[in-house]
């Protein structure tokens, strides 16, 4: 395994410097359509990381690999696995932390593990109701006293039915309480995406009637012993919901919801009657929203942005935005962004990701190495706990600076090309010499975000200058269409 210490900077009109590593976890076994880091998980000083094979080849049957930190290095402590095996690799695609137990899903059942002694034990198998000996589904989420696992079929071709089934913890064990069984309309993707806010459970349909892609959200309520449907929420033909594969997220207090291609999130608090949309959270571009994480007063985004590749091409490339609780709202924090040889497709950077006290992992489950997909985790300090300073060498010359796209929408990107990371302040004038309320964040030492949201159309200089007072300026076009 190899160890880079990367620095971030972000930059608004004044200038901020936090330095934080980042670790890369290569799984030990390289086979092919192997997925490291499908499903990810921090518990104390143990990162626990799904890794199961492709079911079209039979060759890794599933595993959970539990990782703890030993002098600055991740070393693979425990491999977890139930007891019955399943060799088409299902185990080890999700799982959820609830209190002091581990619930991991396999095609039939799900296995319930607890810590004794330093160590992972199986001590419960829950399986699933229902005329099918396996039932595959995506999303699985647990508080301390429920778990809720979706399921894909109930057995009934005719009307393609799915379900959530919902377990309830009683002292150690666990026991089934109910199925959910999707409403006709939503079809087998009901309950592709899960979150639940004290005793309200949402139940994302990201497609209804079986053609219109404008999402749908369920809401139930627990009365102690059931729950019953309360609410539907449905968007609208300008919140088109984006809601498959992670596209919903539940805080201590609101709903947060993406909007296919609207370049915000929709948030929905609870007025006493019902669930509510009070405002939204601008992202940086509609290339913005197509995973959300939450955890620990913290908001991830998934998106990508356009990096300008050797041979001069652009290219997307994924990223994760962070926002942090600011005055009653959200403001962006920082970007994560894998800054490891990019020899492997990265793609699904941020599918998984997982918020330790001071860690933050992130995945790219089909990142390929070689002729292998076998993906990988990249370990963050998380900036907002971490302590380390470096200083940075000064560099007073620069080689020139580049925006794009130029003309742009809201948002653009900014490059230095420069020989070494250095202290810089990035600033926005208008053409008479005023400076502008424009948004700088970092993705990269010489890369920038350029939020441009809060200004109008026209002409503005972007001037970049170090610490030396060497400074280079690039005029960028704001016109009035969106990246």
């Amino acid at each position: 395994m190899l160890r880079y210490a990367f620095l971030f900077f972000v930059l608004s009109p004044a200038l901020a410097q936090s330095g934080f590593d980042e670790y890369r976890i290569l799984p030990e076994v390289r086979t092919i359509h192997l997925t490291f880091g499908i499903d990810l998980a921090f518990l104390d000083d143990e990162l626990l990381v799904g890794m199961s094979g492709d079911s079209r080849e039979v060759v890794y049957e599933g595993s959970i690999e539990v990782y703890h930190e030993v002098g600055g290095d991740w070393v693979a402590k425990q491999t977890i696995r139930p007891s019955t095996r399943y060799p088409e690799g299902f185990f080890g695609r999700s799982f959820e932390l609830a209190g002091d137990h581990l619930i991991a899903r396999a095609p039939d059942s799900l296995y319930v593990f607890h810590k004794q002694e330093g160590a992972w034990e199986e001590t419960q198998v829950l399986p699933f109701p229902g005329e099918r000996e396996e039932n595959y589904g995506w999303d699985l989420m647990a508080t301390d006293y429920h778990v809720f696992a979706h399921v894909a079929d109930l057995g009934s071709e005719a009307s393609h039915q799915s379900g959530v089934v919902v377990y309830r913890r009683d002292g150690a064990e666990w026991e089934y309480e109910q199925l959910v069984v999707s409403p006709e309309e939503s079809g087998p993707q009901f309950g592709g995406d899960l979150c639940a806010i004290g005793d309200h459970l949402f139940i994302a349909a990201p497609q209804v009637n079986f053609g219109s892609y404008r999402g749908v959200i369920y809401v139930y309520e627990y009365n102690g012993s059931q729950w019953s449907q309360v609410q539907r929420i449905q968007s609208s033909a300008s919140s088109n919901f984006w809601i498959q594969g992670g596209g919903l997220a539940c805080t201590d207090t609101e709903l947060l919801v993406a909007a296919k291609g609207g370049g915000a999130l929709w948030r929905f608090e609870h007025d006493g009657a019902q669930w509510s949309s009070t405002s939204t959270i601008s992202l940086p571009s509609q290339r913005f929203g197509h995973s959300l994480h939450y955890a620990n007063q913290t908001l991830f985004v998934g998106g990508s942005i356009f990096v300008r590749r050797p041979n001069g091409r652009l290219h997307q490339k994924p990223v994760q935005v962070v926002y942090r609780r600011a005055n009653g709202g959200w403001k962006i924090s920082t970007f994560l962004q894998n800054n490891f040889p990019q020899e492997f497709e990265e793609g699904t950077f941020g599918q998984s990701l997982a918020l330790g006290k001071t860690k933050i992992a992130v995945a790219a489950p089909f990142s390929s190495h070689g002729a292998s997909k076998v993906g990988e985790v990249v370990v963050f300090s998380d900036p907002a706990t971490s302590t380390q300073t470096e200083s940075v060498p000064l560099n007073t010359s620069h080689q020139g600076i580049s925006v794009f796209p130029n003309p742009a929408g809201s948002f653009a990107t900014l490059e230095v090309a420069s020989e070494s990371p250095q202290e810089l302040t990035v600033e926005a004038f208008d053409l008479l010499g005023r400076n502008l309320p424009v948004e700088f964040y970092s993705v990269s030492p010489n890369r920038w975000t350029i939020d441009t949201s809060m200004v109008p159309l026209g002409v503005l200089n972007i001037r970049v200058c170090s610490a030396g007072g060497a400074c280079s300026s690039k005029r960028l076009i704001k016109a009035d269409h969106s990246p």
